[in-house]
């Protein structure tokens, strides 16, 4: 009954509007579920980390303070969870999270994913390592549109090799597509990628 009052994410965003305490008694639900499922997640498949997928949180979709009221919380919640139990836990938001990196670290996560570059998203890697790489670990940044699956090999190549060299510095970083990788990109593409990195040794 519960997963039936908000049919949809345009119903869902109403309801913090109009029905409040509904929509805070939901997401107190779906918080606790999902730290007994990560919990056992760990327990019983001693797993070393927790991806704490919030993709609708980017500013593309919400405001900052709206971050703050409503995801905010969950997502310290579930972190915090995760911590206890000796995992690590990380941020997945898509999209433009340039103007909130400083939230996510405040959560009490251990990383941050997808950062986006532009145009799927907003993030600067530099910037980021700046800002928050000191704290956390960042995860991500290559471009799996307009770079992996549209781009030229040789602008491949010198994008993952300049990112690597922008995010390797003290460490806590780990490169990856920004997000899901497209059916259609080439699996030589992925492994040419892989063996780029490799190259880097550990960094």
């Amino acid at each position: 009954k519960r997963q039936q009052w908000f049919p949809s994410l345009e119903d869902a965003m109403v309801a913090t509007v109009i029905y409040p305490e509904k929509f805070e008694d939901l997401v107190n639900f779906m918080d606790q579920q999902s730290i007994t499922w990560a919990e056992a997640q760990i327990q019983l498949g001693k797993l070393e980390s927790i991806q704490v997928s919030s993709p609708y949180a980017g500013s593309g979709f919400i405001s900052l303070e709206a971050y703050k009221k409503y995801v905010l919380p969950s997502v310290s919640k579930i972190s915090d969870a995760i911590t206890k139990t000796g995992a690590y836990s990380y941020i997945h938001t898509c999209g433009f999270i340039n103007d909130r990196l400083e939230l996510l670290k405040e959560s009490g996560t251990d990383g941050i994913e997808c950062m986006d570059p532009k145009p799927l998203g907003d993030v600067s890697l530099s910037e980021a390592k700046q800002r928050v790489g000191e704290d956390i670990f960042l995860k991500g940044n290559l471009d799996s549109v307009n770079l992996l699956l549209l781009g030229k090999s040789n602008d491949i190549e010198r994008t993952v090799k300049e990112t690597i060299e922008i995010g390797k510095p003290n460490g806590k970083f780990i490169l990856s597509t920004a997000c899901s990788v497209s059916a259609n990109v080439d699996p030589q593409v992925i492994k040419g990628v892989s063996e780029i990195n490799q190259e880097f040794g550990e960094y």
